[in-house]
């Protein structure tokens, strides 16, 4: 029996407040990541200056506390914005932060894309290093024969 039935509704109330907290926060974090990624699907290749502003946007849900398993792929995002517009080296830096966050949804995709960033930088031997590891971490991906025709084209 409680003694103090106030000292239970009150815990009560912390609860379901806690709890009701998180999963709105949750809910805003995915409206958030959801809106930034309609906004990237409709730029396409068109606008360096919004597809710049985008990749912000996706780093900044990438650093929320509430990113949970899509922190990755705001990361992944931010990557693809920049190397759309060439910043091959800022892309690569982001596509690697993919590949040492947990749980990620895009490791062969963004191992696909340290790849073409380094091949489009021009660094050839670790592009060639970074390939070989694709091919054996990787061997049924059909974006090996995309990967070894971006190399043969670079090395000419």
């Amino acid at each position: 029996m409680l003694k103090n039935p106030s000292v239970f509704l009150v815990l009560a109330v912390i609860f379901t407040l806690s709890f009701l907290n998180s999963t709105l926060t949750a809910a805003t974090f995915q409206d958030d990541y959801d809106n930034a990624y309609e906004q990237f699907s409709k730029l396409g290749r068109t606008d360096p200056d919004q597809l710049k502003q985008i990749a912000g946007t996706f780093r900044k849900l990438s650093e929320r506390s509430d990113a949970g398993k899509l922190k990755a792929n705001a990361i992944y995002w931010e990557g693809q914005s920049l190397f759309m517009i060439g910043e091959y080296l800022q892309a690569l830096q982001a596509f690697e932060r993919v590949l040492v966050n947990q749980n990620s949804f895009k490791e062969q995709d963004a191992r696909f894309k340290v790849v073409q960033c380094q091949i489009r930088l021009k660094w050839r031997k670790s592009g060639k290093w970074e390939l070989d590891r694709f091919v054996r971490d990787f061997p049924q991906s059909k974006l090996i024969n995309v990967l070894k025709n971006e190399l043969r084209r670079i090395e000419k």
